[in-house]
Order: structure tokens, then sequence, then C-alpha cells
């Protein structure tokens, strides 16, 4: 997949203090220019377990996505595009 720049421009999070915690990102991907990386990004970010939905905002070029942070990270998301 294609070498990109991103940055992660900010996280939250929602869970309680025993379960495990649902994290969102929003991570910046000025490389975005087509529905064709749209559609590899989001298959990419499919095979990871624990992403619970991943969204691509191609006007803002912008990656959303919530996961579970028992089973991967931030980190390993953005390596994984």
């Amino acid at each position: 997949l294609m070498r990109m720049f991103w940055v992660i421009v900010g996280a939250a999070v929602f869970a309680g203090p025993a379960m495990a915690a649902t994290q969102t990102v929003v991570l910046s991907a000025p490389a975005i220019s087509c529905t064709g990386c749209s559609m590899r990004i989001k298959a990419a970010l499919a095979k990871i377990k624990g992403v619970n939905q991943a969204q691509v905002v191609l006007e803002k070029r912008q990656v959303v996505v919530s996961f579970d942070d028992t089973q991967t990270s931030a980190p390993a998301l953005t390596k994984a595009i």
C-alpha cells in the first residue's frame, strides 16, 4: 500500500473501568486522493483484530477508526495502513 504520513489528530475513550475500552482515533491522511485509496485503507483496517469500524472521509483526507484497545492500538493501525 502507499506510504503516507499519518498523524493521530485526536482520540476519545469510551468505556467503564472494568471493561475493554473502545477508542476512536482520527488519522490525517493527506495523500488520499481517490475512492480506490479509501477502499484499500478500509480493507487493510478490516483485517486487524479489534477494529470495530473504519470510515474514510475523502474530502477531509481523514480516517476515523473505532477499535478495542485491548486488541490493537493506534500505532498498529497506522502501521497497517
